[in-house]
């Protein structure tokens, strides 16, 4: 019985991989419902040395038909520290509703003057 699970899984994974290449890029009307809260790392073991935070983080995400966010793919970022905080950012953000679901890119900018 293992074993025709593991088979059953093994021939379904290329159908299960291109489910989001079905997918709609999303229009310029779905966007977050309210401005996007921030979710900021904690700072690092030594202080935060710069007067200024300038960072950002280029996110993949599906928006769902219910405008809610699944399968975050980070697509690039000028720092690591801030990727787990974009990535939580986003999944805590809910969109207009599209009629199908949809692949949106966002980048998401922290930024912040020290004093």
């Amino acid at each position: 019985m293992g074993k025709q699970i593991v088979i059953l899984i093994f021939l379904l994974l290329p159908f299960l991989s291109h489910a989001e290449d079905s997918a709609e890029f999303c229009g310029e009307e779905i966007i977050p419902l309210s401005p996007l809260e921030l979710v900021w790392p904690g700072a690092p073991a030594g202080g935060l040395g710069a007067k200024t935070i300038s960072e950002s983080v280029s996110l993949k995400f599906i928006v769902n038909e219910l405008g809610k966010t699944e399968n975050i793919d980070v697509v690039g970022a000028s720092s690591h520290a801030y990727v787990r905080g974009a990535r939580r950012t986003i999944a805590k953000t809910k969109f207009h509703k599209p009629h199908v679901k949809c692949i949106k890119y966002m980048d998401i900018r922290y930024e912040e003057a020290r004093t």
